[in-house]
């Protein structure tokens, strides 16, 4: 099911249909791609809170409820969404990644079987290669960085990290959202997230 869920979200983001409005922020992409995969016949639940405890090593408190969660032929899919629109670039990269340490914590306890994070922008700072590559910024901008292992919170008292057990190469997936209906000047980043063999 994980290709062909990421598939369908793919569709959703490079031609919406119709019916699907614009996007404004991270709630109006949540009940719209919910709504959209509903319609496909998945079951979709909002919010769906879970009790994880802290990862050992990792000093980011945990989530306790995620975006979506998609339930197909008993098959479970978590779905962590971020629309920034607004600034905060490095502390919604590094929220981000605590994202994807959530959606691995769900998925190595076994509540979910496997998961995605979707981050959708028209701020071109998460993703331009001439900006700054150092540090957070290059999981984001630059090709040559690998995110995985230890990840510090990147501003303020710098007293936070998360810990990622899988391996993601995220400035080369960025992709320019396929319609202007959604949102004018977008790209999105898709990151499926598996269990571990």
């Amino acid at each position: 099911m994980d290709k062909r869920l990421g598939l369908e979200i793919e569709n959703f983001l490079r031609t919406p249909s119709a019916g699907v409005g614009k996007i404004f922020n991270e709630h109006g992409l949540q009940l719209e791609l919910g709504i959209y995969l509903r319609c496909l016949g998945y079951e979709v639940q909002f919010e769906r809170p879970f009790k994880i405890d802290l990862r050992a090593n990792s000093t980011k408190r945990p989530k306790r409820e995620l975006d979506i969660l998609v339930v197909h032929q008993g098959f479970k899919v978590a779905i962590e969404l971020k629309t920034p629109l607004a600034g905060r670039v490095p502390e919604t990269m590094y929220d981000f990644c605590a994202d994807i340490q959530f959606v691995e914590q769900l998925i190595a306890t076994e509540a979910v079987d496997s998961g995605f994070c979707l981050l959708m922008t028209n701020d071109r700072q998460f993703w331009h290669s001439d900006l700054r590559s150092e540090g957070i910024y290059g999981f984001f901008r630059s090709h040559a960085a690998l995110l995985t292992g230890t990840v510090g919170k990147p501003t303020g008292m710098r007293d936070s990290t998360v810990i990622l057990t899988g391996s993601y190469e995220l400035a080369p997936s960025w992709k320019t959202l396929g319609n202007s209906n959604l949102m004018a000047n977008a790209r999105y980043l898709l990151v499926p997230i598996l269990r571990s063999v």
